[in-house]
């Protein structure tokens, strides 16, 4: 079985440099953004077991200023390096989606990293196309995959929104 923890971010919602972090004032120590402290914690849970699969899901518009530096995370490196030097390799393990309307102002270079699944709104029900995508992979009901999205923590002071579940999923669900 395995344990799937999911954090959802609203990149449009905070600044790019609260988004993945910035040097303070005076230039000496870095302050680290949401999808940083998100991408260590997911790396801590994984390490240590809590889960075997973590999601990260990047949840509205999306632009060639805050998707540009997820290009390395996004391609076979699977490596976000910090400005400080320090490179976070990111396991398979750990996921990252977006789920947006459209790709308008993504470079195609962003765009070649990418796998692309596409729900015409107009055929389909409410479901987000992240919880599509988990319907396909689970036998888990509607109703249970609602149930477990509706779990949700607000972290409003830096704009995020962060889902965090835990489920149990069969094995086989995510070869």
């Amino acid at each position: 079985n395995e344990k799937l923890i999911i954090f959802q971010i609203s990149p449009k919602s905070i600044e790019n440099t609260w988004l993945y972090g910035h040097y303070s004032k005076n230039n000496i120590e870095f302050v680290e953004g949401v999808f940083v402290n998100i991408l260590r914690q997911a790396l801590e849970y994984v390490n240590n077991n809590i889960a075997t699969r973590v999601f990260i899901v990047f949840e509205g518009g999306v632009d060639s200023i805050w998707i540009e530096s997820l290009n390395s995370c996004l391609d076979d490196n699977k490596l976000f390096s910090l400005p400080t030097g320090e490179r976070l390799v990111i396991p398979k393990s750990i996921n990252i989606l977006l789920e947006t309307e459209n790709l308008n102002k993504v470079s195609p270079a962003t765009i070649s990293r990418l796998g692309i699944v596409r729900i015409d709104l107009n055929k389909s029900n409410q479901l987000t196309i992240f919880d599509n995508i988990m319907l396909k992979w689970t036998s888990l009901s509607n109703e249970k995959i609602k149930n477990i999205f509706n779990y949700k923590d607000e972290v409003s002071s830096l704009g995020l929104s962060k889902l965090h579940s835990i489920s149990t999923f069969n094995n086989n669900h995510w070869r």
